[in-house]
């Protein structure tokens, strides 16, 4: 279960409510089985049956990813909203980059690509068809694609529902006081490396009076579990996939909650204390910076880690202590912080005049070509589908 597929549904059934809403998704995907009442649904392999005079809205991505996309009513208006730091990557054999006699390969693909991604942001740009959730977002897609428009005035930052009325006794934490910490979260891809360098770092801390839950499932479950066994120092317990309703009974016992993007603001929502963390592919080197989620900069929730994001010496155990003997604080903190900005009211307020003002319409799009793809990636990928390496159903075909 995605944080995308679960935005999109809260948006539908706050939306339905004066509009006309439409899902598009997989006839089996996540989103067509929990239809919201009131909300109507067309497979994603039949988008002439779109009317004609919708705003189509989907998390950025290269139209040439889209299988069929010149199958949407052309007077149809489009908003892309940029929902990861990654989603306009425009790198092909990226691990060739470093290569000494495969980098020609890298930088020859990477040049085509990275000029067509450019045309096609510019394009959604002048026409006020993209929106970017935060600042990592922003600032990621100029520096892969190489260019340098304005700041954005404002971002369309994601939401999620309010917070469920769950009575929490107070604490009074002392020595012998049981801490409760617990990640929330999907366990697979970017999410898996900064989930161990975390249990990893706790364990070297050794606190006592710990206990570790990790709530959530993915295909690197076992790995994490097999990580975690190893860990002599700390108890840790694995929940699994949970319902978001009871994700939220379960997060409400935290004393501190490490998360990233939705999962994050679900924590604060309930005012709980709340650490953001951003991500990585591959295993963290060095000491990585925790920070609680009201002290990111540009709305951000969970960027990709650099060399800017690490410490010289563990500030963690500060971190912990400062929380723990003022949880009600700091619960407050991450509270305020998502009622300001991204609670269901600040969405509702801001998201109506973007609608309004994106221009481009899904014809525009055709027209001008750039719904397909440089000619480099459809040779590459055209050798893929040929191997049957392509996932065309699931919309990812290049």
């Amino acid at each position: 279960i995605g944080g995308v597929s679960v935005l999109f549904l809260r948006i539908a059934r706050m939306l339905c409510k004066d509009r006309k809403v439409i899902l598009m998704d997989l006839v089996d995907g996540y989103m067509a089985r929990h239809l919201p009442a009131g909300v109507d649904f067309v497979p994603f392999d039949q988008k002439h049956k779109l009317p004609a005079d919708s705003v189509v809205v989907m998390q950025g991505c290269y139209p040439w990813r889209i299988p069929g996309f010149e199958k949407f009513p052309s007077s149809s208006r489009i908003l892309f909203w940029n929902l990861h730091p990654d989603n306009f990557f425009p790198h092909l054999f990226y691990g060739m980059r470093n290569h000494p006699f495969k980098r020609f390969i890298y930088l020859l693909c990477t040049y085509f690509r990275m000029k067509r991604g450019r045309e096609f942001i510019n394009h959604l740009i002048e026409r006020n068809s993209l929106q970017f959730m935060d600042a990592p977002n922003f600032m990621g897609t100029c520096s892969y694609l190489g260019i340098t428009p304005s700041k954005p005035k404002s971002y369309l930052r994601i939401m999620t529902d309010g917070p469920m009325p769950i009575k929490r006794a107070a604490k009074n934490y002392e020595s012998s006081s049981l801490r409760r910490f617990g990640w929330l979260g999907r366990i697979e891809d970017f999410k898996t490396p900064i989930l161990m360098h975390l249990l990893l770092r706790l364990s070297q801390l050794k606190l006592e009076n710990m206990e570790f839950v990790v709530i959530g499932s993915g295909g690197e479950l076992e790995k994490v579990r097999s990580f975690a066994n190893d860990l002599k120092e700390m108890k840790v317990e694995f929940v699994g996939e949970v319902p978001f309703e009871e994700a939220t009974l379960h997060i409400s016992r935290l004393d501190l909650l490490f998360a990233m993007g939705t999962s994050a603001l679900e924590g604060a929502k309930q005012s709980v204390p709340t650490v953001l963390t951003d991500y990585s592919f591959d295993s963290i080197k060095g000491l990585y910076r925790f920070q609680m989620i009201y002290q990111k900069e540009g709305y951000s929730v969970g960027e990709r880690i650099a060399s800017d994001h690490l410490e010289s010496e563990c500030s963690l155990i500060s971190l912990i202590e400062e929380v723990c003997n003022h949880r009600e604080l700091h619960g407050q903190r991450c509270y305020d912080y998502w009622k300001e900005n991204f609670s269901p009211e600040v969405f509702l307020r801001e998201f109506p005049p973007i609608l309004e003002r994106a221009l481009m319409t899904c014809g525009e799009v055709v027209e001008s070509g750039i719904h397909r793809a440089d000619f480099i990636t459809r040779l590459v990928y055209g050798i893929r589908k040929v191997l049957g390496k392509s996932r065309p159903r699931e919309g990812w075909a290049y």
